[in-house]
């Protein structure tokens, strides 16, 4: 399998965009080793993206060395010199997270084991039905790390199939290591398409799209 990581950017001919793998606040060290990220660390430890038919479309191969299996986070940067430089470079909106069995992308229900917690990618979501606890990373603005210590502070909004965002029935969570987490009501999720976004001050956003069953 390929292509697995995926950024959109304005088209050009020789454009360069790249991606930087990280696990938790780690970022990817070449094989299946992760360290504290430094900018040489960083740079030196790239996947390059290719750019689909000067579609604006960009894709690149998630690194087959990394073999432990779980959820990975994916920061996107336009390279402006002959060589990455994550200082110097435009970053991009990031990534959605790569869940990752070990080999290939893990796919819709598949239960994967991280650390020796096993768990699920992907539930189902019902249409109109309330779902509990449901999870989400925040990034810092600056260095685009997970962002702890936002406590209460995300407004959580949502869209039903393209109509207004508003506010969600109940408050944001803070769990640890920049994840947080919802209870979303059954109002929250009575569309066929919803939009998610969670915001906060010092942070960047975090959009999902659902798309519910029923």
């Amino acid at each position: 399998m390929a292509g697995e990581i995926r950024a959109t950017d304005t088209p050009g001919v020789g454009k360069k965009v790249y991606a930087v793998v990280f696990q938790g606040a780690n970022t990817w060290n070449s094989g299946n080793t992760f360290a504290a990220p430094t900018r040489a660390i960083m740079n030196a430890n790239t996947v390059a993206l290719t750019e689909q038919d000067l579609s604006g479309v960009f894709t690149g191969n998630f690194p087959v060395g990394i073999t432990t299996p779980g959820r990975y986070g994916v920061l996107l940067y336009e390279q402006a010199g002959g060589s990455p430089s994550v200082v110097a470079d435009t970053p991009l909106a990031p990534a959605p997270p790569i869940d990752w069995t070990g080999t290939v992308l893990a796919t819709i229900g598949t239960v994967i084991n991280s650390g020796g917690t096993a768990f699920r990618t992907t539930y189902p979501m019902t249409k109109n039905t309330a779902f509990g606890n449901f999870m989400f990373v925040m990034l810092d603005s600056t260095t685009h790390l997970p962002k702890s210590g936002l406590g209460g502070g995300v407004a959580a909004t949502r869209d039903l199939d393209n109509s207004a965002f508003v506010t969600c029935a109940n408050a944001a969570t803070e769990i640890a290591n920049g994840w947080y987490a919802i209870n979303l009501a059954a109002a929250d999720l009575n569309g066929n398409n919803v939009a998610l976004r969670f915001t906060a001050s010092n942070a960047d956003d975090t959009d999902i799209s659902l798309v519910l069953q029923g």
